[in-house]
């Protein structure tokens, strides 16, 4: 009855869809170059960074879409705090992805609060940002 029970469960699981998901695929599919909804879309999802079965692997697919875009600063700032929300709080699989895009969003302020972390006394939190300090452009370490 368990087994059942159980291979009923996953069968649902796998089946199931919603919007979201359903958006992202659509993001990932089609690009955002020339769909303002969905560049929209793309910029909410990582404003919020949902943690679900999946998620990770959707933020992965739009970043490669949103690296190859000419971002607004609005847009640079949405990805700036998306690093600097992993580097206090968690990296994930997904961080070094998500740090390849620092030199297309790194202003000088940024750099700092990356440093800044950097010499955090928590563990975590100074690893994921001596990470990310390997990402910024030297040019700008030196300012």
């Amino acid at each position: 009855m368990k087994k059942n029970e159980w291979i009923c469960a996953a069968r649902r699981f796998r089946e199931a869809s919603s919007e979201v998901q359903d958006l992202c695929d659509y993001c990932i599919s089609n690009g955002l170059q020339n769909d303002a909804v969905l560049r929209q879309f793309a910029f909410d999802y990582l404003v919020v960074d949902p943690q679900y079965f999946r998620s990770g692997y959707f933020v992965e697919k739009l970043l490669q879409k949103v690296k190859k875009l000419t971002l607004m600063e609005t847009e640079k700032h949405i990805l700036q705090e998306l690093i600097l929300k992993r580097i206090r709080t968690g990296a994930q699989r997904n961080f070094r992805k998500i740090c390849r895009l620092i030199r297309l969003i790194e202003t000088g302020g940024f750099y700092t609060q990356i440093s800044g972390l950097a010499q955090a006394s928590t563990p975590g939190v100074k690893r994921r940002a001596e990470f990310a300090l390997q990402y910024c452009d030297q040019d700008r370490a030196g300012r």
